[in-house]
């Protein structure tokens, strides 16, 4: 759409769209009395507790440095590879449809083998990827299956992820997976700061072989931090 309209109807677009979700969030989400009414949990303000929640977001941290060092110079990287902006548009679709099917596959995968070994699988899976990644781009062929593979299996971490908090902090729920955003957005900053400093050094290719060891990282740092216990009961 932008290299048919031009960046600004885009936005415009997404505005719109923005303000239809308004209704459609006041529509989907009832307003609790209950839930609003009780008082702040006073584990909450345990600070052992707190302790143990910053070492179950280190997981998270890592895996979106590791991302998004990545993705925030993809289209760079595209265009070094010899990719038009329509190419570029398209990859980045395969990245998407990636991503969605990673999140699907990853809640029951979770669901099933437990949060701690899909996560570190995922972690492991990203660092393979990317590394996949470079040598497609190295030959020019395959790119976009290879970006559409690392998407999904980077996004099989997510659910996840949430998961293990949900039962590891079952009374604290709302603010334990907002921490976690918070988490997932130091990582983005972070990713970002490392992968332009490795694409000043080392190019594109650069960013990918330390975006693969942050991956390779984080599987070894959640195979640590996360513990047995956060494995989910399936209902029978």
């Amino acid at each position: 759409m932008g290299v048919l309209f031009g960046g600004p109807p885009v936005f415009l677009a997404l505005a719109g769209l923005a303000l239809v979700l308004v209704w459609l969030n006041r529509w989907v989400w009832p307003y609790d009395q209950a839930g609003a009414a009780a008082g702040p949990d006073s584990a909450a303000c345990d600070p052992l507790a707190f302790i143990v929640l910053l070492r179950r977001l280190i997981p998270m941290v890592m895996w979106s440095t590791g991302l998004y060092g990545v993705y925030t110079y993809l289209g760079a990287g595209l265009t070094a590879a010899g990719f038009s902006t329509r190419q570029t548009a398209a990859a980045i679709l395969f990245y998407g449809c990636g991503a969605i099917v990673g999140v699907l596959v990853g809640g029951r995968v979770a669901d099933r083998l437990g949060v701690k070994f899909t996560a570190s699988a995922s972690f492991a899976g990203l660092c393979a990827c990317l590394l996949l990644l470079r040598l497609a781009l190295d030959a020019g062929r395959l790119i976009e299956p290879a970006l559409g593979m690392s998407s999904a299996v980077a996004q099989l971490f997510f659910p996840a992820q949430q998961a293990g908090l949900a039962n590891d902090f079952p009374r604290q729920r709302a603010a334990v997976l907002a921490w976690n955003n918070s988490a997932l957005f130091l990582g983005i900053a972070l990713g970002s700061l490392i992968g332009g400093k490795a694409v000043a050094v080392g190019g594109f290719d650069g960013t990918l072989a330390i975006s693969a060891f942050i991956a390779l990282a984080g599987s070894v740092i959640n195979g640590i931090v996360v513990p047995l216990a956060t494995e989910p009961k399936l209902q029978r």
